[in-house]
């Protein structure tokens, strides 16, 4: 059995690497529509701070990925 969950949990690191960094996203968007239904902001505004927050987001998941590289790295040694 344990291979199956191995298997299982391997399937869906293909598609989600860093649970948080999915939340996050899945966050923005859903703001964007809660926004676009409530607020009525303009199409171009509202694309730039979509674009603009998951632009940082994945800027800031590259980056701790690399520190947490850098760690693992230096704990090898």
């Amino acid at each position: 059995m344990s291979w199956l969950r191995g298997i299982i949990v391997e399937l869906i690191g293909l598609f989600v690497d860093d649970a948080a960094f999915a939340a996050c996203i899945l966050a923005i968007v859903a703001a964007a529509g809660i926004a676009s239904r409530h607020v009525h902001p303009p199409a171009h505004l509202l694309g730039f701070a979509m674009f603009a927050a998951l632009t940082g987001i994945l800027i800031g998941s590259a980056i701790l990925k690399a520190r947490r590289t850098k760690r693992a790295a230096r704990r090898d040694y």
